[in-house]
């Protein structure tokens, strides 16, 4: 028993920082990824996976989070909605012609039911250095989150 109130006295903890941290008292839409501390939300380890998907070019670390179809907008590329196995071999092509640098997200809006993460990432590209935003969201499905939006612009 004693657990379980140390859980709840961390929970409630954590969500006074988010809450405090965002300045706004809707739920702090909008927050940063540092002002969510230590703590993983039920999506967190989702948009780790994108991050490091990303940096690594590793496409089945984002594929495995793909909703049925997936909204898919790359700079220079394709773009349109695709059956989560179309999307695969698209960022694999996408993937193949670009090396990223690693991607952290800086700003995840903090909802439950529709969260989503942006931030930048340097990449190299036909031998030039750009850099490029990362947009990604998601939205419950049965009963886990899933990715149905990946904009790479």
């Amino acid at each position: 028993m004693k657990i379980r109130s140390r859980i709840v006295l961390s929970l409630l903890a954590v969500f006074a920082h988010v809450l405090a941290a965002s300045g706004n008292p809707a739920l702090g839409q909008g927050i940063t990824r540092d002002s969510l501390g230590g703590s993983k939300s039920e999506y967190g380890a989702i948009l780790d996976d994108v991050e490091v998907g990303i940096s690594t070019s590793n496409v089945g670390l984002l594929a495995k989070h793909f909703a049925p179809q997936v909204g898919i907008n790359l700079r220079g590329d394709e773009n349109g909605t695709f059956s989560s196995n179309q999307a695969y071999y698209v960022l694999m092509k996408f993937f193949r012609t670009r090396k990223f640098a690693r991607l952290q997200f800086s700003t995840v809006g903090a909802s439950d039911s529709n969260p989503y993460a942006t931030g930048g990432v340097e990449f190299m590209y036909k031998g030039a250095k750009a850099r490029a935003q990362v947009y990604v969201a998601l939205m419950i499905e049965g009963r886990k989150h899933v990715i149905t939006q990946l904009s790479i612009y």
